[in-house]
């Protein structure tokens, strides 16, 4: 009888590990994929300040020849 109380208490310390290990990997995998999202959305920051740019200059050669800009 104890010597099952030792076996499972030895199961349950080992399935907390492999819980564990788990979560770690699954905690990493979340970390990985919100590194990615910053820098998905860190290139679409840049494209919209690069859209910007190109319509800033566009209604400046608008207003160069005197083209009404909305």
């Amino acid at each position: 009888m104890n010597e099952d109380v030792h076996d499972d208490e030895g199961l349950a310390e080992v399935e907390a590990h492999e819980a564990n290990e788990r979560l770690d990997r699954l905690a990493g995998s979340i970390a990985d994929r919100f590194n990615l999202l910053e820098v998905r959305v860190g290139a679409l920051e840049q494209q919209v300040r690069t859209s910007d740019s190109r319509l800033s200059l566009l209604e400046e050669t608008l207003r160069q020849h005197e083209i009404e800009v909305p």
